[in-house]
């Protein structure tokens, strides 16, 4: 894998999943900017939550950072794997539930307290995670992945 293929899963999908989120906050009547001074608020503490256009723009580098980390551990594993790499759609979306699993169950779960259990809710969440972010993410890296 490329520095570049990193670049460009990370931008790819921290752009559509961010997309994702920004819609749906419109979809429900809800103003964009909580959203990203929330994410803001996971590193930075509660007081993100009043900082404005500042926490949007705060809110928005943590999400692409967090979406860096998790464009590179998945393409270690294409670079280690070659199942992963011939299976793009498939590991893609297994890791797509990963993703949700170590996000709602682990961090969220730990920083705010959220715990998921309606089942619409849990497909909601599932949705961006798999369809924006580990499929895009797998097909990005076997397009660049050698073997």
């Amino acid at each position: 894998m490329t520095f570049n293929t990193w670049i460009r899963a990370t931008l790819i999908c921290g752009a559509l999943d961010a997309a994702y989120a920004s819609v749906t906050a419109l979809l429900r009547g809800k103003p964009v900017g909580p959203v990203w001074n929330g994410v803001a608020s996971g590193p930075f503490g509660d007081a993100a939550q009043g900082w404005g256009a500042g926490g949007v723009v705060a809110g928005l580098l943590v999400h692409f950072a967090i979406m860096g980390v998790m464009a590179a551990f998945f393409l270690w594993g294409v670079w280690q794997n070659a199942w992963v790499r011939r299976n793009a759609v498939l590991s893609g979306a297994i890791y797509g539930v990963l993703l949700f699993v170590f996000m709602y169950y682990g961090v969220l779960a730990v920083r705010f307290g959220l715990m998921l259990t309606d089942p619409v809710k849990i497909a909601i969440g599932l949705f961006p995670h798999i369809f924006f972010v580990g499929i895009p993410m797998a097909l990005i890296a076997r397009k660049t992945a050698k073997g």
